[in-house]
């Protein structure tokens, strides 16, 4: 049988593997459990002890110890976490209470936002292409906070809410730039004025950027070009923009919301444009 491994030295302790046999010599050593307490560019030695005969034991050295990156992250509580710098790892992120700030970068981690938690963030990265973003039912994406941008390449998936958040009258508002393929299934949009009712007419924002948009795909309520008046205003909503709003986004497709005068307002100035014109033919 393959001979019993011992592995010492480095900062840490506990790990343990075996040895691999082919051909009756030893050509690897499998680690079954990674220990605790060790550090990038740590040197293991392997001792080996036996394998069925009794041989004296010997030993390899030079094994280095790499950096974690294949572990996730879990964050609970009711409070806010802040992430800033680069985080490398891919494994799961799940989000299952409180919020989660990304001010800095995720790898490319499957992220997932349960129900009652928030993710949000300024001018945070995820990924590099294979990166996810799920936010289960009764979640929130909400980039931010006040007006933020969150960049996720790969794909989105919203089930809960997207919180939106805009100045009227300025070109500040909230961003998601989805490289890849963004499903809304019947998700709840929030939209909040930061600055109270106060908008200007042709005001246009982009609420997200994206490469690919899911057949069936909207927000709960609101159809694809169709006026709507909240906040004050009427709003033209459009999933397939092909021209970001003020506040920009990267990719070649935009949904976006677009403050137009209101219809009767509309139809007061065509009539009062008619008189003016029949007046001037009289005259």
């Amino acid at each position: 049988g393959a001979p019993l491994v011992k592995l010492t030295g480095g900062t840490g302790s506990g790990a343990t593997g075996y040895a691999v046999l082919t051909g009756g010599v030893v050509t690897s050593v499998v680690v079954t459990s990674p220990g605790i307490g060790y550090s990038p560019g740590d040197t293991l030695t392997a001792t080996f002890f036996g394998g069925g005969a009794a041989t004296a034991a010997t030993s390899v050295t030079g094994i280095a110890v790499a950096a974690n990156t294949s572990g996730g992250m879990t964050f609970k509580g009711s409070g806010v976490t802040t992430l800033t710098g680069p985080s490398t790892y891919t494994g799961a992120t799940l989000v299952s209470a409180g919020t989660l700030l990304v001010n800095g970068s995720l790898g490319d981690t499957a992220v997932t936002v349960e129900s009652t938690a928030t993710l949000g963030g300024t001018n945070g990265t995820f990924g590099s292409g294979a990166a996810s973003v799920t936010v289960d039912e009764g979640g929130t994406l909400a980039p931010g906070p006040s007006a933020g941008t969150l960049s996720v390449n790969g794909s989105v998936s919203i089930n809960g809410t997207y919180a939106f958040e805009y100045d009227g009258g300025t070109n500040s508002a909230d961003l998601l730039d989805v490289n890849g393929t963004l499903t809304l299934n019947n998700a709840t949009l929030s939209l909040v004025d930061l600055l109270g009712d106060s908008y200007t007419l042709n005001d246009k924002f982009t609420l997200v950027a994206y490469d690919l948009l899911s057949p069936g795909s909207m927000f709960n309520g609101f159809a694809d070009d169709t006026l709507y008046t909240f906040n004050g205003g009427t709003w033209l909503f459009d999933y397939n923009d092909t021209t970001a709003g003020s506040n920009g986004g990267v990719g070649n497709n935009y949904i976006t919301i677009t403050a137009i005068p209101e219809p009767a307002a509309a139809l007061l100035g065509s009539l009062g444009l008619l008189a003016l014109l029949r007046r001037r033919r009289n005259s």
